[in-house]
């Protein structure tokens, strides 16, 4: 995802593709490639909590918060655009349906720690 990414801000460095790669492409991985950065770390340390629907839904409507409300009110340089939310639910139906349709999958299980003898 994070490859298909990059292609997609190659193409648009170079002004080539459909305009709506260019304008909505970046948005609709965003979901995807969140939702599996934090389930690569919970994997890696260990953490024993779960990404399902709900973790996916909270991060479409904290996204949409901040990078459509939040941000563009504050004088930064990011613009309110109502279809970068319909974006991002894309990418989050993606993600529920495509990329990992287990979403219920259970945390992983602790290891108990080796006795130091």
């Amino acid at each position: 995802m994070i490859f298909l990414y990059l292609a997609i801000r190659y193409v648009r460095s170079i002004s080539a593709g459909p305009e709506f790669m260019h304008s909505y492409g970046g948005d609709v991985l965003f979901i995807p490639i969140l939702m599996t950065s934090i389930k690569i770390v919970r994997q890696l340390f260990n953490f024993s909590f779960t990404v399902d629907k709900m973790q996916v839904a909270i991060a479409v409507v904290y996204s949409s918060a901040v990078f459509e409300w939040l941000l563009p009110n504050e004088g930064t340089n990011f613009v309110s655009d109502p279809l970068d939310i319909a974006a991002y639910t894309l990418g989050a139906l993606l993600y529920i349906f495509v990329i990992s349709p287990n979403s219920s999958d259970p945390a992983p299980r602790k290891k108990p720690l080796k006795s130091a003898r």
